[in-house]
């Protein structure tokens, strides 16, 4: 039957998740799932039903064996910051391997969140699939598992929920499209992701571990390593970036625990991988490190091939990561809009110095647009951490506004027409935090996006110009690149 693209967004939407469950999971529940609710991950016990609850069930209901699933050759990826950076130059050094040998020949991604819209999650050979392609296999995986006979009225609340349904209309196409390898990025756990229901990849990774979802994953931080380790798995290489002190024994348990391949995890704590020097910022070099270790130890577990040096060359210059760290001008260079989708302590205060360092010499005017929604982190460490950052930038006035984080961008939609649907969040306090670091400042807010960067475009009209940080959410960051013109092209 299939339908448009426009339908199958229509349908996706229907299966988000209104709010967080609060009830602990029932034992039956757990049992049924194979969880055991008597475990206590930092005192809390299990909260509503994972993601991975079903996962494999419904593959097998989409006629997808967990031979075909292991034969997708997947490189496993978690972690608090640089998880999509990494995949993304995961992704690109095993394209250009392939490119100069003949395999692979095409590579999957999965990444999340989405960027702009949706099919940025599903990518094949560094674009994501077009509208067509993403409604063609939507309906091929709504029809099986909500219309089809399998799907019976009253199982239909044990349907896939939304990053459950993302996650297997991306496996499904990467199947159908015979892709050579994929690279998997999980939602924010490890051990109950929705895409953990993998059971034999090639090479799982942990990024640097940070305080980050803590209701779901903490409080603490050998409670979040825990999670994310979950995606070890027996018989695949574990690699790991540096971590923070006591953080990498939890990983190197996991991994005896799971058997890994060689027993251990390889924890990568230079950036002395040839190629990788002259990547900026110096965050993100530590993020093609650890790509660089991870695409060499795939290559020589799938067909003993070695990644050379002109491939991790060609790789690094074919990298793409729209929203993270992107600097994108306008008027002649007029106007600079730094976006970075920074959402973490981890992460945002990287994202202020890398404005920082990138400034130059002159009369340009300064401008911060913040803006974080969110009940999984402290919000407040967050923006210190960013002023903290900010100190010595000369930011002459920073914008506080909102956003739409269920938004869905269509070639037909104007930012300047949305309606927010959420309020200004702690005003207060991201005041007396600017105030206290910054007092000779400007303050303003903006309850819409759009007027918040009308106005840090008119501060730099007529004078020298002016360099804009957007920073805060990723969602913020989406809308900001949509109303800049910047389209969904081979992005995210």
């Amino acid at each position: 039957m299939g339908g448009s693209y426009e339908d199958a967004i229509a349908l996706l939407d229907t299966r988000r998740r209104v709010r967080r469950p609060s009830g602990a999971l029932a034992k039956d529940a757990a049992r049924d799932a194979g969880l055991k609710p008597e475990f206590r991950v930092g005192g809390e016990a299990l909260r509503g039903k994972p993601g991975i609850v079903g996962m494999s069930g419904w593959m097998e209901e989409l006629g997808h064996s967990p031979a075909d699933v292991a034969a997708l050759n997947i490189i496993h990826v978690a972690g608090t910051k640089g998880k999509g950076s990494t995949c993304a130059y995961i992704e690109a050094l095993l394209l250009a391997h392939g490119a100069a040998t003949g395999w692979p020949r095409s590579v999957g991604m999965y990444t999340s969140p989405h960027l702009l819209v949706p099919q940025e999650r599903v990518r094949i050979s560094g674009t994501a699939i077009d509208e067509r392609g993403f409604a063609k296999y939507f309906f091929e995986v709504w029809e099986r598992l909500f219309d089809g006979d399998t799907a019976t009225e009253s199982q239909k609340g044990e349907r896939p929920r939304y990053l459950q349904l993302c996650v297997l209309v991306a496996l499904h196409a990467f199947i159908k499209e015979g892709v050579g390898a994929v690279v998997l990025e999980t939602h924010h756990g490890g051990e109950y992701d929705a895409t953990n229901f993998v059971e034999k990849p090639v090479v799982t990774v942990v990024t640097p571990l940070g305080r980050d979802h803590v209701k779901q994953l903490g409080p603490g931080m050998k409670d979040i390593a825990w999670h994310k380790a979950g995606i070890l798995k027996s018989g695949a290489v574990a690699i790991s970036s540096a971590q923070e002190e006591g953080l990498e024994e939890v990983l190197r348990a996991r991994a005896e625990e799971r058997g890994v391949f060689g027993g251990d995890v390889k924890v990568v704590t230079g950036t002395e991988e040839p190629g990788v020097q002259g990547v900026k910022p110096d965050v993100q070099m530590g993020n093609c490190a650890v790509a660089v270790v991870a695409v060499r130890a795939f290559l020589e577990r799938m067909r003993g091939e070695v990644l050379s040096e002109e491939s991790v060359r060609r790789g690094v210059e074919g990298f793409k990561w729209p929203g993270r760290f992107q600097v994108v001008e306008r008027g002649g260079g007029r106007e600079r809009w730094w976006c970075d989708g920074a959402h973490n302590e981890m992460s945002i205060g990287v994202a202020g110095r890398w404005f920082v360092d990138g400034l130059e010499e002159g009369d340009r005017a300064r401008v911060l647009v913040f803006s974080q929604i969110s009940d999984s982190r402290d919000t407040e460490a967050v923006f210190r951490c960013l002023a903290e950052s900010l100190k010595g930038s000369g930011v002459q006035l920073v914008i506080f506004t909102t956003y739409d984080p269920d938004q869905t961008f269509s070639a037909s939609m104007s930012l300047d027409q949305q309606v927010a649907t959420t309020t200004l969040p702690s005003l207060d306090v991201y005041e007396r935090v600017w105030k206290e670091l910054h007092p000779n400042a400007e303050v303003r807010f903006e309850l819409q996006l759009a007027e918040a960067l009308n106005l840090a475009k008119r501060i730099g009209e007529p004078g020298a110009g002016v360099d804009v940080l957007v920073t805060g959410s990723l969602h913020l960051v989406a809308g900001t690149l949509w109303w800049l013109g910047e389209g969904v092209g081979g992005a995210r």
